[in-house]
């Protein structure tokens, strides 16, 4: 089996497909499972994940818009962060695939935001083109 810097985990929300590496995750939870509140101290949507409260930032100018919290079929991505793990909601968990499985393309210069970018590589699969997420990126974008 391969390891798992080498997978990749294939997601939709809103209007994109979002590629992520399974080594950056830390779990997959159903959302409708969840229970969602406020935090207090940010004013952000975040839920109780493992007795914690986990931030959830707001990527709707990124990567479009997230489904309901706990709407049928969507999922939490638990994502490693630099001091505390951030949930990203996803409509849809398309399935899992090696990363050869991929052509990758830096994004071009005219479409960055700098200082604000979530993704700068593009991914192809089949006739699929993915938003290559990754912590760092998405984790500087929730702040």
């Amino acid at each position: 089996m391969a390891g798992s810097e080498s997978l990749k985990l294939v997601a939709h929300r809103g209007g994109y497909d979002l590629l992520f590496s399974v080594s950056e995750l830390v779990e997959i939870v159903a959302a409708d499972t969840l229970q969602w509140e406020t935090d207090d101290n940010s004013g952000l949507r975040a839920c109780r994940f493992r007795g914690e409260l986990l931030a959830m930032p707001d990527f709707t100018d990124f990567l479009g818009p997230a489904p309901a919290e706990g709407a049928m079929n969507s999922h939490l991505l638990v994502v490693t962060g630099r001091f505390a793990p951030f949930g990203v909601l996803v409509g849809d968990v398309c399935g899992i695939f090696a990363a050869g499985q991929f052509r990758y393309r830096d994004l071009p210069p005219m479409l960055r935001v700098p200082g604000r970018q979530c993704y700068i590589r593009l991914a192809f699969r089949q006739d699929k083109v993915l938003l290559c997420c990754d912590a760092a990126g998405l984790e500087a974008c929730g702040q």
